[in-house]
């Protein structure tokens, strides 16, 4: 008999991020995104780097580390708006995917969306692993782009089915 060994669960705990985490996010950036990224467009460009982060300081982005064992190994920003929480971004160094850290993430978020009764929206590359794990977690496609899936996890839209489902 075959045993197969799931992946351990790995602890971890979120912190703020300050201006000395602007190289550890640009690595991550390119680490967790690189493959998506030349799949999606054909090659890695530094310049959309700088342009992506660029945009992010003018918006005032509010990133939290994801940490583990002292080590950074992440990052998220999630704007809870007066309407709706959209995901900005969830990443993890590809050593720590697969191994509970986004589904736990992914998971409060929704636990908090359920209680405000708000809806949950991101934005995805077509090309990215990703939009597998939010369809595994309940959002839905609403939208997209030359580039990107517009997704929601609507919390009204949830209870709805349940009900019809479970009538």
């Amino acid at each position: 008999m075959v045993v197969l060994a799931l992946p351990s669960k790995i602890k971890f705990d979120l912190r703020d991020s300050h201006l000395g985490d602007w190289d550890f996010l640009r690595e991550l950036y390119k680490e967790a995104l690189y493959d998506s990224i030349v799949e999606q467009f054909g090659e890695w460009e530094d310049s959309r780097l700088d342009e992506f982060f660029t945009h992010a300081i003018k918006r005032g982005a509010d990133f939290t580390i994801i940490t583990s064992g002292g080590k950074d190994i992440g990052a998220m920003e999630i704007v809870d708006d007066e309407e709706f929480i959209q995901v900005e971004e969830i990443l993890l160094l590809p050593a720590y995917q697969n191994k509970g850290i986004g589904s736990k993430i992914i998971k409060d978020v929704i636990a908090v969306a359920e209680r405000k009764e708000k809806p949950v929206t991101l934005y995805v590359l077509k090309e990215s692993r990703a939009k597998d794990f939010y369809e595994k977690h309940g959002f839905a496609y609403k939208s997209n782009t030359p580039t990107h899936y517009f997704m929601i996890w609507d919390p009204r839209a949830h209870w709805l089915w349940l009900s019809k489902w479970c009538a």
